[in-house]
């Protein structure tokens, strides 16, 4: 809300009544909204995402160049950066940064971008790198183990159909049905995985906008009247397409993006259909400065589409939500007690039947660890899941000079610890098996590099934490001492 309201007021330099428009449109947008509700904590970051684009846009007609302001927009950024992966966003990471280049091709065709949007997105880009290298480096060492491009990219039956769908997620009243239209998926979709609805307050204002424009006779006057504001307008207008061909499924298609190094580790690219969001919004909010010309309009027109929004978000049936498919019990009455150490590996003591899969890896509650275990990333069947040699029963139980055990070390860092990933704790690690399996730290070897990037990370972390004090306390000085 907060970052949405600062990038309509201050980048687009929007009235009130059109910056609560677009604030509020972004607070109820459905993809944040399902997701927080499904427990998906990773998208947590969403609504950080305006306040990424307001420090890196910088209205050209603003306070003008200052090198303490641009350090402290950079070392903010670089913090938003940062805790997007440190929150486990890094695999959406790279939607969040096509959004921001959206709204700042949506600036730049306005004349309220200035030119050093590139250089502060690049050195924030870097500098976040380096505040969170310390969780990204072990991210990438494991990810490049396994990798999860085992599953074809499902999408949309051709480009029109992926044009409709995409549209209906945005603009329909309720969660939109368009599971149907979705081919080479193996597994079924929950409707949180399609809901980005921004409801279709934002449609009909862009529909007014365009209609008063033609009437007016300003479109071509206004963004057309030179070679920038042509070249702009193709860059948004393809990269805008870009995010409908990526989900529109055709023979072969799907192959070639598997090819791509970031996407081929994706299951589905749904996700991309976010990076709408924050640009509409901001649509939405210039749309209701430029139909209406006094603030008493403008006012009244704001409050009717703050309310609209508002009701048809109360009114939405969201029972789905509530069903209660997963039963919190056995980790609830675990929190406050004191939890096992791991004694076993496999099922239900006394019992071979696979655990339920929702429930299956509770069993650690009562001092197990699941064999079958649910983490996607080793694919949803476990299809990547090196569980070698482990086997139900003792974790100490012995099988070729190894014990029953996976050491997850191995899982990161295989070659400096000299194992595989899925290698098991060796006899002589009996004791660092115990300490695993009692929640404790235990000794393993890193890389040299992780050791540098942990100690760069927090030097990195503390220097900018120095620096912004430093220069907020100059300016708190001068404030006092007038």
């Amino acid at each position: 809300m907060i970052g949405n309201y600062l990038l309509l007021r201050r980048v687009f330099q929007l009235t009130i009544p059109a910056t609560m428009v677009g604030a509020v449109i972004f607070l109820f947008n459905g993809f944040f909204l399902s997701r927080m509700l499904i427990g998906h904590l990773t998208y947590q970051i969403f609504p950080l995402v305006p306040l990424l684009i307001f420090g890196l846009v910088q209205n050209p007609e603003g306070r003008g160049f200052s090198i303490k302001n641009e350090v402290l927009r950079v070392i903010c950024c670089a913090w938003i950066f940062a805790y997007m992966i440190f929150a486990g966003a890094a695999n959406f990471i790279v939607p969040v940064i096509y959004a921001v280049f959206l709204v700042w091709l949506l600036a730049t065709l306005m004349g309220k971008s200035d030119s050093k949007f590139l250089v502060r997105t690049a050195i924030s880009g870097l500098l976040g790198i380096i505040f969170c290298s310390v969780k990204l480096y072990p991210t990438i060492k494991f990810m490049s183990l396994f990798e999860r491009d085992l599953y074809p990219l499902p999408g949309f039956d051709g480009f029109i159909a992926a044009v409709k769908n995409i549209f209906q997620t945005l603009f329909s009243i309720g969660a939109p049905n368009v599971s149907q239209s979705i081919v080479n998926f193996p597994y079924p979709l929950g409707n949180y995985e399609l809901n980005f609805q921004v409801t279709p307050v934002p449609l009909f204002l862009l529909l007014i906008f365009g209609f008063v424009c033609i009437l007016r006779g300003k479109i071509k006057k206004t963004y057309f009247c030179d070679l920038k504001g042509k070249i702009t307008c193709g860059l948004l207008l393809v990269l805008c397409i870009a995010p409908v061909l990526i989900n529109s499924h055709y023979p072969g298609w799907d192959g070639f993006l598997k090819e791509i190094p970031y996407i081929k580790n994706s299951s589905s690219l749904f996700r991309w259909i976010a990076v709408y969001i924050p640009l509409v919004c901001v649509a939405s909010a210039i749309s209701i400065d430029r139909i209406f010309n006094s603030n008493r309009t403008r006012m009244v027109a704001a409050l009717v589409c703050i309310g609209s929004v508002i009701v048809i978000n109360a009114l939405q049936d969201r029972s789905d939500y509530f069903v209660p498919i997963y039963d919190p019990v056995n980790i609830m009455g675990a929190w406050n007690a004191n939890v096992p150490n791991i004694t076993h590996i496999g099922n239900l003591p006394g019992s071979e039947q696979q655990i339920n899969y929702i429930q299956r890896n509770d069993v650690l509650v009562i001092g197990m660890s699941q064999l079958i275990c649910y983490e996607p990333v080793f694919g949803y069947d476990l299809e990547d899941f090196p569980e070698n040699n482990l086997q139900t029963g003792s974790i100490v139980l012995e099988t070729d000079g190894k014990l029953n055990v996976n050491n997850p070390a191995c899982m990161v860092y295989p070659e400096v610890n000299q194992c595989l990933p899925g290698d098991s704790f060796m006899l002589e690690d009996r004791q660092q098996v115990n300490l695993f399996a009692s929640y404790k730290s235990h000794d393993f070897m890193l890389p040299v590099a992780q050791d540098r990037l942990t100690y760069l990370s927090i030097f990195s972390l503390l220097l900018s934490i120095l620096i912004v004090i430093s220069l907020l306390s100059v300016d708190l000085y001068k404030i006092f001492r007038n």
